[in-house]
């Protein structure tokens, strides 16, 4: 039991790494302009000067970055043998960073429960 808690608890840090790191590279070495990605980075940008800018986003609007990420992340490791459950429980919690990220920038009235 104490070892599925480690497990868990080891997934939702390096879930919140993971996301924020990615969140980082996307700002530092992405723009709109980017191939393949630039739409999607196009609309998060705005959130950065306006916090509220992408709260009225879809779902699959908000977390499209993050599944990227995540998908992209676990093709790279895959192969290696690294994808076992601390790892894959973080790329699937990690999925959802924007979605957390905007729920931080929504109204608490509006926020669910």
């Amino acid at each position: 039991m104490i070892i599925i808690a480690l497990r868990i608890v080891g997934s939702v840090l390096l879930a919140d790494f993971l996301s924020g790191l990615a969140h980082w590279i996307e700002d530092s070495y992405f723009s709109p302009q980017t191939p393949l990605i630039g739409s999607t980075i196009r609309k998060n940008v705005p959130h950065h000067s306006q916090p509220q800018a992408f709260v009225g986003n879809p779902w699959h609007v908000t977390i499209r970055s993050s599944l990227f990420w995540s998908v992209s992340t676990a093709v790279v490791l895959y192969p290696f043998g690294f994808l076992g459950p601390v790892w894959g429980g973080a790329l699937v919690l990690a999925v959802f960073a924007n979605q957390i990220l905007k729920w931080s920038h929504t109204n608490s009235n509006a926020v669910p429960r």
